[in-house]
């Protein structure tokens, strides 16, 4: 964890010095290196740094074994996996080793979020911090195939307030090669024109709340048996587990942003952030009972890291700012600190990379 503790501090001496320089470049170089170190910290990790890593280094070692005509041949098959992502695995041979996979993987995953912070962040610093603290930079180190996707979707949320259909589509089209439940992402074009007043939150929060309460294990498994689907059964969970305390999580920051005016709440940016969060609050909902379902609250999820920082930055005394992002760093680390204790994405200890 030290390694990890020890960015965390850096970022906070790299916001410390960007608030102090004077001249934007300045800022923006602060920001650019703490990036960078995220990057870094990330592709010289060891390969045995994230439970399914070696199962994506597997790939890559496999395919580096057969030539093309194999490669596009019925004899050489990776089972539930996406044509893009064994594409993907096939170019990183041509240029390299399993290496280059963490590299190229850690290199596009890092400057997605940098963008995207960059861009729609009004307190990028914070956000970086909240990325670590939320643990998607943890799964970024894991799960490399959905969140390769994820990365991929993030270039298509300005196409969403454009309203865009034909250039985001294709975004996520192309996520979807990659891992197929990127197509769950379509939602926020549909739902992003929605207004967002307090009877709209209102409905969504009761209408979450309900989901769990009543789509709950004897339901579904009633409605799968009059389906008959009972063999999805095996997918049903108990929702008394850390899904029920991070559905509270959201329920809580989705709550906070009532708070705001309709005018702040309607901003093209805040309003697109906050609408992903309101259905990874809804999508977690459903999946207290069935647990592919948490997966595609990631999606919307990330939206997190900028909805604080827009949502903190509407408060217009100093001291009131630093105020909220004291006691919102204070709930992340405790949540980190918790999240970190179960370490399901296996990246503590952290090992670098050996020479």
């Amino acid at each position: 964890m030290l390694v990890y503790y020890s960015v965390l501090v850096f970022i906070l001496l790299a916001a410390i010095c960007s608030s102090l320089a004077k001249k934007g470049i300045y800022k923006d170089l602060f920001f650019q290196i703490a990036a960078f170190l995220l990057f870094l910290v990330m592709a010289i990790r060891d390969e045995s740094v994230g439970t399914d890593l070696p199962k994506y280094l597997d790939i890559v070692n496999t395919i580096g074994y057969s030539n093309f005509s194999d490669f596009l041949s019925d004899s050489l098959s990776f089972p539930g996996y996406e044509f893009g992502w064994i594409i993907i695995n096939y170019i990183v041979v041509i240029f390299g080793s399993e290496r280059m996979l963490l590299v190229t993987s850690s290199a596009f995953y890092i400057y997605s979020f940098y963008r995207l912070f960059s861009h729609y962040s009004t307190l990028p610093f914070l956000s970086l911090a909240i990325f670590i603290l939320s643990c998607y930079y943890f799964s970024g180190m894991n799960l490399l195939r959905q969140y390769t996707a994820i990365a991929i979707l993030l270039f298509s949320l300005q196409y969403v307030i454009d309203r865009s259909f034909g250039k985001f589509i294709i975004i996520v089209l192309l996520a979807t090669t990659v891992h197929q439940t990127a197509i769950c992402f379509s939602l926020i074009y549909f739902v992003y024109p929605i207004k967002i007043s307090k009877k709209y939150l209102l409905m969504t929060v009761i209408g979450s709340v309900a989901i769990y309460i009543f789509f709950g294990n004897f339901l579904f498994s009633r409605a799968l048996a009059l389906l008959n689907l009972s063999k999805f059964e095996k997918y049903i969970i108990n929702g008394e587990n850390g899904g029920l305390t991070f559905f509270f999580f959201i329920l809580t920051f989705v709550l906070a942003g009532s708070l705001l005016t309709v005018q702040e709440r309607n901003n093209p940016k805040i309003k697109l952030f906050y609408h992903m969060m309101i259905l990874a609050l809804v999508i977690q909902s459903f999946s207290l009972t069935v647990a592919e379902f948490a997966r595609v609250t990631q999606y919307f999820f990330l939206s997190f890291s900028v909805y604080l920082p827009c949502v903190i930055s509407t408060k217009k005394q100093p001291v009131t700012r630093l105020f909220f992002i004291c006691c919102s760093a204070i709930l992340m680390i405790i949540y980190f600190i918790l999240i970190s204790q179960n370490d399901m994405n296996g990246v503590i200890p952290y090992k670098f990379m050996q020479i």
